[in-house]
């Protein structure tokens, strides 16, 4: 087993204590004095059994291979330690940034909104203004029609007259002729 079998990148953290745990159990039964002896079966002496020449150098280099997973496991978990810490700051980051742009979408609005009261204000002004000026408009054409009907009067009146003088020469001037 290499030191990239154990590296945090191809294996998960479970993996890793799964395989610290499985290395832990062997070298318990490495020591175990059931591994060095072994019940012969038939007659019930025990046996020596030499599993390897060397097994100090094999427990150093399972310890050695322990430590390894340890620090690889410690690192992991400060790794995934940091992780958090730094989505919990990106998450508060984030929801300060939600929280600007909403009131600074309130505030537009509230903004708008009386903007909108300007404008109806400003609207309803300007209709009763428009609407007095109609009025005003309707009164002054109905003005110049009375005084044109009144100046058609008046001229109608001064015609009737001179009709009514040229008729009473005429009337004259047919007494006279008669």
């Amino acid at each position: 087993m290499t030191h990239r079998d154990y590296s945090p990148t191809l294996k998960t953290r479970n993996e890793i204590a799964f395989q610290v745990q499985r290395e832990k159990e062997f070298l318990i039964k490495l020591k175990s004095p059931e591994r060095f002896y072994q019940q012969n079966q038939t007659n019930n002496i025990p046996k020596q059994i030499i599993i390897n020449p060397q097994p100090d150098r094999n427990i150093a280099s399972k310890q050695t291979m322990i430590r390894q997973l340890k620090s690889n496991l410690n690192q992991l978990s400060e790794q995934q330690r940091q992780q958090k810490q730094t989505d919990f700051y990106r998450q508060l980051e984030i929801s300060q940034e939600a929280l600007k742009i909403k009131s600074e979408q309130q505030k537009l609005f509230s903004l708008k909104m009386r903007e909108n009261k300007n404008l109806l204000r400003t609207e309803k002004i300007l209709a009763e203004q428009q609407k007095a000026q109609q009025e005003k408009y309707n009164r002054l054409k109905q003005r110049e029609e009375q005084v044109k009907a009144e100046k058609d009067l008046k001229i109608q009146q001064i015609q009737i007259q001179s009709m009514q003088k040229e008729l009473q020469k005429l009337k004259c001037s047919r007494k006279q002729i008669m």
